[in-house]
């Protein structure tokens, strides 16, 4: 019976994840020269595993004072001593994010770790140093996996399909116009959103289209064709 696949990033617990942060915070400089990483690149990273640590740690300790919070205000309530001086309140809290956080943490880290793993330099045991694999004893059932597209058309008419990678190397795309049985090949890429524009039977005019994609491993193509995703095009 195959394992279950677990996400390397939301597969981890919110204590895992802080502490893969913490870690790659740490790390992540011993990988700018190896890699070729830029400042900016390595800035980016680090902020966004501070401002994970910053907002997980305060949400914690906000969540203390909660419970502070309500038996303070039974105590203050219910004390029994006459003229007994009410108990002092419990502090709160403040939240206070690295300067330049930004929203959409996930998206973005995930975006740069795959970025990381695409390097010529990549190997397993740096994903594992740096935590940003599948949790041990959990194994990907290749066989079984297939990206989950998010496809829309931009203005320029291009489509433009977004997905999850993964441990994969990338994903391939491709279409077809409702009722047709051929595919046809869209693009292929080791990015996390793959462009490209179809020629359809009737430009300038609404079609629908159909479209799938596949994962690729090391050139090749692994696992399952996804279901069929419906837009209507042009």
């Amino acid at each position: 019976m195959p394992k279950k696949t677990v996400d390397w990033l939301k597969g981890k617990n919110l204590p895992e994840q802080d502490t893969m942060f913490v870690n790659v915070d740490a790390k992540i400089d011993n990988y700018k020269d190896p890699y070729g990483l830029t400042k900016d690149w390595v800035d980016e990273v680090k902020l966004i595993c501070r401002t994970f640590h910053a907002a997980f740690t305060g949400v914690m300790q906000s969540r203390a004072n909660g419970k502070q919070r309500d038996t303070w205000f039974k105590e203050l309530l219910e004390i029994s001593q006459k003229k007994a001086d009410a108990p002092p309140p419990p502090v709160f809290v403040q939240i206070v994010l690295p300067a330049g956080a930004k929203g959409g943490l996930y998206e973005r880290f995930r975006e740069m770790m795959d970025f990381f793993k695409s390097n010529d330099a990549y190997t397993k045991a740096d994903g594992d140093d740096l935590m940003i694999t599948a949790p041990e004893g959990v194994e990907r059932d290749a066989s079984e996996a297939f990206p989950e597209l998010k496809c829309a058309e931009d203005a320029n008419g291009n489509i433009s399909a977004s997905y999850t990678k993964g441990e994969f190397s990338g994903a391939e795309v491709q279409w077809r116009e409702a009722g047709q049985t051929m595919w046809q090949p869209g693009d292929k890429s080791d990015q996390t959103k793959i462009v490209f524009k179809p020629e359809v039977s009737t430009p300038n005019q609404p079609v629908k289209l159909e479209l799938r994609g596949i994962y690729i491993l090391k050139n090749l193509r692994v696992g399952k064709w996804s279901p069929n995703y419906i837009l209507t095009y042009g």
